[in-house]
């Protein structure tokens, strides 16, 4: 099999691993491990539920430049804080003419 991870590496993509919120990131340190001890292709993106092809891609982005985070930024959108709000809006005013109704 090809290893291409040091001892230190594997080390370092564990602790970062067990440290990391975001679900992709910590899913890219799966594949590179698991592809570091010998797993298949079919292996690996059965047990992530990810393409063969985008585990190919993360595997070669971590080769080249040590890429785990995602281009596109974060996993949570700025406008879920803002539909947040409009939505305890919309709840505030359900209750208020149920409130009312009653009366």
């Amino acid at each position: 099999m090809n290893f291409f991870l040091t001892d230190e590496e594997i080390a370092s993509l564990t602790k970062q691993h067990k440290k990391e919120r975001d679900g992709r990131v910590r899913d890219r340190i799966k594949a590179v491990l698991l592809r570091d001890k010998g797993r298949t292709w079919m292996q690996i993106a059965e047990a992530l539920l990810l393409s063969e092809e985008m585990l190919r891609k993360h595997l070669e982005d971590y080769k080249i430049s040590k890429k785990l985070k995602p281009e596109n930024g974060s996993s949570q959108p700025s406008h879920i804080y803002r539909n947040r709000r409009k939505r305890f809006g919309l709840r505030f005013n359900l209750i208020a003419g149920i409130y009312n109704y009653e009366i």
